[in-house]
């Protein structure tokens, strides 16, 4: 009777096994399977994502150009963060400035030649190098390079 009773309770067509052997509804193996593939998707997205991002080409053709070379866990390089994101705004169409972590892109800190982080390497606007500065540079250093440089104020001045 309690043969029976389990029998019918229980359909043969809806069993399989995991990979040790342990039974598994055609439900829990669904689930299971589509957490393998979601957590492979992950691990495929989370290495991928530091080399998507594309380094442009440096220097800037036809541009004055400033590359900070440093990365987004170094306090110097934090601190340099929001001055660097300013002056992308400020002198967006006059200047290059580009940020490049070299911690996720090691293969740039050889490309470069640094010792250490952060770098700041400006270029002229035939693309030769004329200047480069080790550590920490303020607001004003980097403004007062551009304008050695000839970058025009904004407005033109």
């Amino acid at each position: 009777m309690v043969l029976e009773t389990v029998s019918k309770n229980l359909n043969i067509d809806e069993i399989s096994y995991d990979l040790k052997g342990r039974c598994m509804t055609k439900t829990k193996w669904f689930m299971f399977v589509a957490l393998i593939a979601a957590c492979l998707a992950a691990v495929a997205a989370s290495a991928g994502d530091s080399k998507n991002d594309a380094i442009p080409p440096v220097p800037t053709p036809g541009l004055v150009t400033m590359v900070d070379l440093g990365a987004h866990k170094c306090i110097p390089c934090k601190m340099m963060a929001p001055i660097i994101a300013e002056l992308q705004k400020e002198y967006k169409g006059r200047a290059s400035i580009i940020f490049i972590d070299v911690w996720e892109h090691r293969e740039q800190a050889q490309r470069f030649g640094i010792r250490g982080i952060p770098t700041q390497i400006f270029y002229d606007k035939e693309g030769k190098e004329v200047g480069r500065h080790v550590g920490f540079l303020d607001k004003k250093s980097i403004v007062a390079t551009f304008e050695k440089l000839g970058v025009p104020k904004e407005g033109g001045q």
